[in-house]
């Protein structure tokens, strides 16, 4: 709920918007949490990049995070890239890959589809699209408009639920696996970068500049073991990590350019 613009007492003449967010679970018999925001736009926003009150929602109900599900590797459209495929803007989402068994493959979506509008939302770039999609609740019917061929097309998409395997882990950890974000390695992860099906554990996706990390693990690493414990699942390895104490060292187990080699991340 907007509340009316609040002048500050101690600052005259300043002046804040603020939000009040009542859960959609809220029963006026019993005692309930709310949230507050201060010029909070981006939070109350539920196609916004934090999407405060989907989250709360979700934890009230489900007791976690619920993610929508699309199944599709997506990009920019460049002027370049606009040209090759006869759209006559740079917007919208260019789809790369489609994974198999996903909404997006069953609902007939294919690579070089340029996806331009979700749920009657313009979609301006990927970004927009991904924070559409993870705000949509699983088992919704949503209507997307591409673009084939140079023609617009309308498709019908149930959006399935994020799959944990395929959760990312920011690496936000007081140790050396700072910085590190990594995903869980699903098949279709395996097939794309030509690991074995035997390999079981997390591949890193990302390594901030200033991580402790960074120069020693390399983007695609698949992680076997932190400190001799065996990592199946990112929940594994978040389990695991956010154990480790700052300032202590860690032994790795990665597999790497075909062989599984052994790596130590100083603590000091």
């Amino acid at each position: 709920k907007q509340m009316p613009l609040w002048e500050s007492k101690v600052f005259p003449g300043t002046t804040r918007e603020w939000s009040i967010y009542i859960p959609a679970q809220y029963r006026p018999e019993k005692p309930a949490c709310v949230m507050v925001f201060q010029d909070g736009h981006a939070y109350v926003d539920p196609n916004g990049q934090f999407r405060a009150t989907v989250v709360m929602d979700n934890l009230i109900s489900k007791g976690k995070v619920v993610r929508g599900w699309l199944g599709v590797s997506i990009q920019p459209v460049t002027r370049e890239l606009a040209k090759q495929f006869g759209i006559e803007e740079d917007k919208g989402a260019l789809v790369g890959d489609v994974s198999e068994d996903s909404p997006a493959e069953k609902a007939g979506i294919q690579r070089g589809d340029v996806i331009v509008e979700y749920d009657g939302k313009e979609v301006t770039d990927p970004s927009s699209l991904r924070n559409s999609v993870a705000a949509t609740p699983p088992g919704k019917e949503v209507l997307l408009r591409i673009l084939r061929d140079g023609k617009t097309r309308a498709i019908h998409v149930t959006i399935a639920e994020l799959p944990a395997e395929m959760e990312k882990l920011h690496g936000k950890f007081d140790n050396p696996l700072k910085g590190v974000v990594v995903k869980g390695l699903t098949p279709e992860v395996k097939k794309n970068l030509g690991i074995p099906k035997r390999i079981h554990g997390v591949v890193v996706t990302d390594i901030e500049e200033d991580s402790p990390a960074a120069d020693i693990l390399m983007e695609n690493d698949v992680i076997l073991e932190v400190n001799r414990k065996r990592i199946n699942t990112v929940k594994d390895y978040e389990t695991v990590v956010s154990r480790i104490k700052s300032g202590s060292d860690i032994l790795l187990l990665v597999f790497r350019n075909g062989s599984s080699i052994y790596i130590t991340l100083s603590g000091g």
